[in-house]
């Protein structure tokens, strides 16, 4: 996350209680969610906007930029091309090159490739279209990753019931439905669901033998493998006040407030832009702003007014919520008598904002937390 920048929530469960719009989309999905188990406590979060329609606005002109296209011939060669197309995370932006060496070198046997199209942000809707529109693209990055790592097992993560036929893998692919809790993508606690594995949140699952990509960064791998550098990425535009949205390719580079303009239209005067990892973690944008790697979401929305630590009820609701079960509540009132927050309770944090979203007081409790105040 850029520091830089003051990152918000832009909804909250109070305010999407009190959009009509919205609670169309979430009545639709709640028709569609599989029921795992007759109670479920997890934190849900359905979606906060819905796709116009499966097209594309492909802003980047065709800016390619290539390095060679004859196949690499060996692992090494394989991951310096990763390396030199500036292939990175497009979850956490962790570079895919030192994440296969880490792979490579832990592990001695068959691992594990999870590809993460699990798209749990409330305000993201572009994996789910790749899954839908990309699929020869993601079996080529799959097949490529095959070619070079040996895999036991390969699951593709979706909230979709996907029919795995329909991507031509010369190994075969699990394909596992996600359960809608939040935040079912983030790495430790996919793995968690899918193999049953608890891992340290500050450990690399690569060094444990599993293989964790966001659906994204497969396809990049299979581009970087054809000789393309990573000069792009697919992200969603919404409009939080029409619950209106569309997947946008945009250029790294390529100006924020232009491109939000081009996938969404003139905005009204009441609302903002923001952009960032997606509707829970956002920031408002400035005239020179760029996308980025890690540009998922670009926004039309009304700035949520949050209130300090003294509007704390004492409820609980924010601790409850939390998926890795931080003592919120009572750093909150430390918070707000001034006192430091731990660090070990700082680095332990996801950022998920499922607190500052359910909170009752309306507080963004996670601004407390990750600022260690």
């Amino acid at each position: 996350m850029d520091t830089s920048k003051d990152y918000m929530p832009l909804i909250t469960y109070r305010q999407i209680k009190r959009q009509k719009s919205v609670r169309a989309i979430h009545k639709e999905l709640k028709k569609q969610e599989r029921k795992s188990r007759l109670f479920d406590f997890r934190t849900k979060l359905y979606k906060a906007a819905k796709l116009d329609n499966e097209r594309l606005f492909d802003l980047t002109a065709d800016q390619k930029q290539s390095i060679q296209t004859a196949p690499s011939e060996n692992i090494d060669q394989f991951i310096s091309r990763i390396e030199n197309s500036n292939v990175i995370g497009m979850g956490g932006g962790f570079p895919a090159a030192e994440k296969l060496k880490s792979f490579m070198s832990h592990c001695k046997g068959s691992g594990i490739l999870i590809i993460n199209a699990a798209e749990c942000e409330p305000g993201l809707l572009h994996d789910d279209w790749l899954i839908r529109n990309r699929q020869a693209e993601i079996s080529y990055g799959i097949n490529i990753l095959s070619r070079h790592f040996k895999f036991e097992k390969i699951y593709l993560a979706s909230k979709q019931n996907l029919d795995t036929s329909l991507f031509t893998t010369d190994s075969d692919i699990i394909a596992y439905q996600l359960d809608y809790f939040y935040p079912a993508g983030q790495e430790h606690i996919l793995i968690n669901q899918i193999l049953g594995k608890q891992i340290d949140h500050n450990a690399i699952p690569a060094q444990y033998g599993i293989l964790v990509f966001n659906v994204q960064t497969v396809i990049a791998i299979g581009k970087a493998e054809q000789g393309e550098i990573m000069s792009s990425r697919y992200l969603t535009a919404a409009n939080l006040h029409t619950s209106r949205a569309v997947v946008v390719k945009a250029s790294f580079g390529s100006n924020i407030l232009k491109t939000s303009e081009a996938a969404l239209g003139n905005k009204a005067s009441y609302l903002k832009v923001y952009a960032g990892h997606g509707a829970m973690s956002a920031y408002k944008v400035e005239s020179a702003d760029i996308i980025n790697a890690q540009t998922s979401f670009i926004a039309y929305a009304q700035a949520v007014s949050f209130a300090d630590t003294s509007a704390c009820i004492g409820c609980g609701t924010c601790q409850r919520k939390c998926p890795v079960h931080l003592p919120i509540a009572g750093l909150i009132k430390y918070a707000g008598f001034g006192q430091k927050i731990p660090e070990h309770i700082t680095r332990e944090c996801i950022a998920c904002g499922a607190c500052s979203y359910f909170c009752k007081a309306g507080i963004d409790t996670r601004k407390y937390i990750l600022r260690g105040m």
